[in-house]
């Protein structure tokens, strides 16, 4: 009799289990659709299950344009299903702000947050909640946080931050981000400062980014002094440039900056820029005869092309000036050679001096040559090393050229 009743309760406890497995697989099944929004299955789901926390969403979901107190109640058996889901949560403050109920909306909105707070697809929706709301700040802090999970969002979020930016009226929402930069805000200022359409935003922003604690990134610098340059905003990108130079770089200010090419180049404000190409060696080199440790050294490979890959922007005010150069030449062959040239930043056909050809093979020697800036219509000047030629094959150039301490010396003149 007992052995009789063993075996029953066995056996019902294997039905039992298998049924579970059954329901268990069931559920699954018909959840995965659900979870690809496929709303056909949600009925099918709450079949198998009728406490399915996914299921009982995606229902409350379904019907919140047309009845939110069945939506509440739905979505309210949802989370009891999974306390731990923010979307669930947030729904729920969707709804209760549709009832009017903006407290215990917003309730629901921070707690959803505080469940997920990397979850990228609640951080953008919770920033459209708050949008709803009329609270631009604190959509703009989830937009941000989004941002940052997930940093394929950025650039195509950055044309709509750029609109909030070039906005007068809204431009403050960005506040927050310029004080305390988050890690989506380099990229973000780089397209802003090559993309505005006014540079008056870029000074805009940067003048938010400097009420910070935290320095201007090289990044930023570089993208404001580039922008100011590019609108011959020359004082602003001056100053931009030099807040950025170290106590070792402070002493070369002058001029002519770095003219002795003792310190790395940047490519960037009012430094040199070295624009390296096939054809020609670039280099700042130790060589005899030269006043520190280091000098310029060209090397060109024959090619055929224009030179003119060595400059510097200047801002030299009107008056006199001496430009003088120590050069050598190794062996540099070519029909033209080369020359230095200063020009207006604003109207390169204005050439303010040209100095000798430079060829052949030659020892340490200087070049000097005076020249004057009239008014304040040259506001910045470019100093540049040419190639000279009316053709390709003019221009080519073969053999070394070294230049030291490269001075612009105002005269009494």
């Amino acid at each position: 009799m007992y052995l009789f009743l063993w075996r029953a309760i066995l056996i019902v406890l294997v039905l039992f289990g298998i049924g579970k497995i059954i329901t268990n697989q069931m559920v699954s099944y018909y959840e995965s659709f659900v979870i690809k929004s496929d709303h056909a299955f949600i009925d099918k789901t709450l079949a198998w299950d009728p406490q399915n926390a996914t299921a009982l969403h995606a229902a409350a979901k379904q019907v919140m344009e047309t009845d939110v107190p069945r939506a509440v109640e739905l979505a309210s058996r949802a989370y009891i299903g999974n306390v731990t889901n923010g979307q669930i949560l947030l729904t729920l403050a969707n709804l209760n702000l549709r009832a009017g109920n903006i407290n215990k909306a917003d309730a629901f909105a921070l707690q959803a947050s505080r469940l997920e707070p990397t979850n990228p697809v609640l951080l953008f929706n919770l920033a459209v909640y708050w949008d709803n709301r009329g609270q631009p700040l604190n959509s703009m802090f989830y937009l941000s946080r989004n941002m940052e999970v997930r940093p394929s969002l950025q650039y195509e979020k950055f044309p709509n931050l750029l609109e909030l930016a070039e906005n007068p009226a809204l431009r403050n929402i960005l506040l927050p981000q310029a004080l305390n930069p988050p890690k989506w805000w380099d990229n973000f200022y780089r397209y802003l400062a090559t993309t505005a359409a006014s540079v008056d935003t870029v000074h805009f922003i940067i003048a938010m980014r400097r009420q910070s604690k935290v320095p201007l990134t090289n990044i930023e610098r570089e993208a404001t002094i580039n922008r100011f340059i590019r609108d011959q905003d020359w004082s602003e990108a001056y100053i931009t440039w030099v807040g950025g130079l170290g106590p070792k770089q402070l002493p070369h200010l002058q001029n002519v900056y770095n003219g002795g090419f003792e310190l790395p180049v940047t490519n960037t404000g009012f430094d040199w820029n070295f624009v390296n190409r096939p054809g020609v060696t670039i280099a700042q080199e130790n060589s005899y005869g030269i006043s520190g440790n280091y000098a310029l050294h060209l090397t060109f490979t024959g090619d055929e092309f224009v030179f003119n890959n060595v400059y510097q922007y200047l801002l030299l005010n009107p008056g006199t000036y001496m430009f003088s150069v120590a050069v050598r030449t190794d062996s540099l062959h070519g029909r033209g050679g080369l020359v230095w040239k200063l020009v207006c930043s604003n109207n390169p056909d204005t050439v303010l001096f040209t100095s000798k050809r430079l060829l052949g093979t030659n020892d340490w020697h200087s070049i000097a040559v005076q020249f004057k800036i009239a008014d304040k219509s040259c506001a910045s000047q470019i100093l540049r090393l040419y190639s000279v030629g009316n053709t390709l094959y003019d221009n080519r150039l073969e053999g070394g050229a070294w230049f030291d301490g490269v001075q612009v010396l105002k005269t009494n003149k």
